[in-house]
C-alpha cells in the first residue's frame, strides 16, 4: 500500500501540481483547499501532511495549533509549504519556501515519511 500524504493548499494550480508529482513518485495523495477540509480528510490517516500557512477558513497556523490538540493526529509530521517560511511554527518537522523546488520536495516527503 502506498504512503499516503495529505496536500492543503488553497491554490489550485499548486496543490494540483504537487499531487501529480507526489502520485508520480508513487505516493497516495489527497488534497484539501484549507485547513478545515483537511480535516476532514484525515482518515485512513495521512503519513505526512504538506501544509500551506496562508489559508482561507483555517490557515496553516489554526490546523497545526488544532492537530496539536487532537491525540490521534498530534504525531503526524508536517512539512511547511510557503512563501512566508520564516514564519513556520517551530513544531513543523520541515519548512519548504514557495516557490517549491521538487527535488528538495521529494527528498523531504521520503525522509519525514520512512518508518
Amino acid at each position: 500500500m502506498a504512503t499516503r500524504v495529505l496536500v492543503i493548499d488553497d491554490d489550485d494550480a499548486i496543490r494540483e501540481s504537487l499531487r501529480d508529482v507526489l502520485a508520480d513518485a508513487g505516493y497516495e495523495v489527497a488534497v484539501a483547499a484549507d485547513g478545515r477540509q483537511a480535516l476532514g480528510l484525515m482518515s485512513p490517516r495521512p503519513a505526512l501532511l504538506l501544509v500551506d500557512l496562508m489559508m482561507p477558513e483555517l490557515d496553516g497556523w489554526e490546523l497545526m495549533d488544532e492537530l496539536a490538540r487532537t491525540a490521534p493526529l498530534a504525531d503526524i509530521p508536517v512539512c511547511v509549504l510557503s512563501a512566508i517560511a520564516s514564519h513556520a511554527p517551530p513544531q513543523a518537522a520541515a519548512v519548504l519556501q514557495k516557490p517549491v523546488d521538487l527535488e528538495m520536495l521529494l527528498e523531504t516527503v521520503e525522509r519525514l515519511t520512512k518508518k
